[in-house]
């Protein structure tokens, strides 16, 4: 049942072997109630959600009804003003002209 709720080998052993107590009495009883207690929650396949207003499919986490895309403000490139001051390659180019 682990393995199908989608732990891994490993993950099912760290729950079970980790924080062991010293000395185990009944590793039988030990072992079973942490298979039952450490059981992890069943796997929620969620299903795509078609976006509102592209109509591209995607997984929504929060009960958004658009995409990432659509939801984030698109930002217009602006143009960057000319350095104050000439850059390193620039005045090693105009001692090596000079």
């Amino acid at each position: 049942e682990w393995l199908a709720r989608g732990v891994s080998p490993a993950g099912l052993r760290h729950a079970l072997a980790a924080g062991l107590p010293q000395p185990v009495k009944c590793a039988a009883a030990l072992l079973r109630h942490r298979l039952v207690e450490k059981m992890p929650p069943e796997r929620v396949t969620a299903e795509p959600t078609t976006c509102a207003e592209c109509e591209r499919p995607f997984r929504s986490a929060s009960g958004e009804h658009r995409c990432r895309s659509c939801r984030e403000p698109v930002v217009a490139a602006t143009e960057l003003p000319p350095p104050d001051r000439i850059g390193w390659r620039e005045r090693v180019r105009q001692a090596a002209t000079a």
